[in-house]
């Protein structure tokens, strides 16, 4: 059980972020961006097995609950952590590919 534990939060919350690195140029995820994903990531997927997974609906609410099993089906909790994960690191992304072209578009000190 500790070993299927681990192979779940390492599922929910380091596969994205590794998956990610893979392609560098096109994500551009900054450091603290990809611990955060690990984080909820991982966090999500520790709730979602907490005690046969009643911790994540009683977090989320009944509405929370019902929404989540309708759209993602009735074991989304095996799901969810890793889409937090992606949403996180597509988000950081898009902002650190913005940041860097604002970066780059603005003229340093001493330049024309």
């Amino acid at each position: 059980s500790s070993l299927l534990m681990g192979y779940t939060v390492f599922v929910g919350g380091v596969v994205c972020p590794t998956l990610a690195t893979f392609l560098p140029k096109r994500f551009r995820i900054p450091s603290t961006a990809a611990l955060w994903s690990v984080v909820v990531g991982g966090g999500t997927a520790i709730l979602g097995k907490i005690q046969g997974g009643a911790a994540l609906p009683a977090i989320i609410t009944e509405r929370g609950d019902a929404f989540l099993g309708s759209v993602l089906g009735p074991r989304y909790h095996s799901i969810l952590p890793i889409i937090l994960s992606a949403v996180i690191l597509l988000a950081a992304g898009r902002t650190g590919n913005r940041r860097l072209e604002e970066r780059n578009q603005t003229p340093r000190p001493g330049q024309g």
